[in-house]
Protein backbone atom coordinates (compact mmCIF):
# COMPACT_ATOMS: atom_id res chain seq x y z
CA UNK A 1 0.00 0.00 0.00
CA UNK A 2 1.46 3.15 -0.85
CA UNK A 3 1.89 6.32 1.95
CA UNK A 4 -0.15 9.22 0.87
CA UNK A 5 2.48 11.98 1.19
CA UNK A 6 1.81 15.20 3.74
CA UNK A 7 0.65 17.07 0.70
CA UNK A 8 -1.67 14.83 -0.85
CA UNK A 9 -3.14 14.81 2.65
CA UNK A 10 -3.74 18.21 3.06
CA UNK A 11 -5.06 18.96 -0.24
CA UNK A 12 -7.75 15.76 -0.07
CA UNK A 13 -9.01 17.16 2.84
CA UNK A 14 -9.29 21.05 1.18
CA UNK A 15 -10.44 19.64 -1.61
CA UNK A 16 -13.61 17.26 0.60
CA UNK A 17 -14.04 20.65 2.82
CA UNK A 18 -14.43 22.64 -0.69
CA UNK A 19 -17.07 19.80 -2.22
CA UNK A 20 -18.81 20.05 1.23
CA UNK A 21 -19.12 24.13 0.67
CA UNK A 22 -20.14 24.48 -2.77
CA UNK A 23 -23.15 21.87 -1.59
CA UNK A 24 -24.19 24.49 1.21
CA UNK A 25 -22.13 23.04 4.07
CA UNK A 26 -19.25 24.63 5.84
CA UNK A 27 -18.58 22.77 8.48
CA UNK A 28 -16.38 20.27 7.65
CA UNK A 29 -13.56 23.47 5.57
CA UNK A 30 -14.40 25.27 9.01
CA UNK A 31 -13.28 22.50 11.13
CA UNK A 32 -9.80 22.81 9.15
CA UNK A 33 -8.75 25.73 11.14
CA UNK A 34 -7.06 26.21 13.91
CA UNK A 35 -9.01 26.24 17.14
CA UNK A 36 -7.65 30.34 18.00
CA UNK A 37 -7.82 30.92 13.97
CA UNK A 38 -8.68 34.50 13.72
CA UNK A 39 -8.80 36.46 10.04
CA UNK A 40 -8.13 40.26 9.51
CA UNK A 41 -8.94 42.38 6.88
CA UNK A 42 -8.52 45.47 5.55
CA UNK A 43 -10.12 47.92 3.88
CA UNK A 44 -8.89 47.14 0.51
CA UNK A 45 -9.68 43.50 0.96
CA UNK A 46 -13.38 44.54 2.04
CA UNK A 47 -13.64 46.78 -0.89
CA UNK A 48 -13.03 44.18 -3.16
CA UNK A 49 -15.38 41.62 -1.81
CA UNK A 50 -18.39 44.12 -2.10
CA UNK A 51 -17.21 45.39 -5.77
CA UNK A 52 -16.75 41.55 -6.75
CA UNK A 53 -20.64 41.05 -4.79
CA UNK A 54 -21.76 43.68 -7.26
CA UNK A 55 -20.31 42.44 -10.75
CA UNK A 56 -21.30 39.44 -10.13
CA UNK A 57 -24.96 39.33 -9.12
Amino acid sequence: MKKRTISETIIDLESAALEAWHDGNPSPYLELYSKNFTAEYTNADINICIHNILINR
